[in-house]
């Protein structure tokens, strides 16, 4: 249900035909030149372990869904940041923790690429900032694609994405807080301890 504060008014956003399942979670929202464009997933097909998940983009300019993703995969948690959409998508087959395609899309339309194909579920995008924990072959790492690059943010294993906003990202390594400048490609010490709570919409650190 979508609240337009101003007017106190409540809209329904219907579960799209031919879906048999909304995702309750992991959704995401920008508020455009059209008004409110609602990110969501849902399940389009088969069962348990074998369903099908696709991502939904729900317009306020015309009140209605529009599925985004091509099908056949399990695609779900979109994030968007105005600029473009995000999500995880892999075969239904995929067991619950391993790596998944990271997609692409901009939120104008066109065509959906494949950023990486060895994502975590914890990832993050704001202001051009993408952020992702990479699984590889001989260990783990962080990484970051901003301003037509991708890059290498922390090569440490037990590296913790925070969040991202304004051009940074934010991680923790070994019990402390940094940011990495997408413009500089440097890293900066923002806090000798680790948080033991961050806020997901503003990337809020408290300790």
């Amino acid at each position: 249900t979508l609240h337009h504060v101003a007017s106190g008014s409540f809209t329904k956003i219907p579960q799209p035909t031919g879906t048999s399942y909304l995702g309750n979670w992991n959704y995401d929202f920008l508020v455009g030149a059209n008004g409110v464009e609602f990110y969501y997933w849902a399940r389009t097909g088969g069962s348990d372990q074998a369903a099908f998940y696709d991502i939904f983009k729900w317009s306020a300019a015309t009140a209605s869904s529009t599925r985004i993703s091509a099908g056949g995969a399990r695609a779900i948690y979109p994030k968007t940041d105005g600029q473009s959409v995000v999500w995880l998508q892999s075969p239904t087959d995929t067991a619950a923790g391993t790596a998944s395609t990271l997609m692409s899309l901009p939120v104008g339309g066109g065509t959906a690429s494949a950023v990486t194909s060895s994502a975590s579920e914890s990832f993050w995008l704001r202001d051009g900032v993408l952020g992702w924990r990479e699984i590889g072959s001989t260990g783990n790492s962080l990484k970051a694609h901003a301003l037509g690059q991708t890059s290498v943010v922390s090569r440490l294993n037990s590296a913790l994405l925070y969040g991202a906003g304004a051009g940074q990202l934010v991680f923790g390594e070994q019990g402390k807080t940094y940011s990495w400048d997408a413009a500089t490609r440097n890293r900066q010490l923002r806090i000798d301890a680790s948080p033991n709570q961050v806020d997901r919409k503003s990337t809020r650190l408290n300790s």
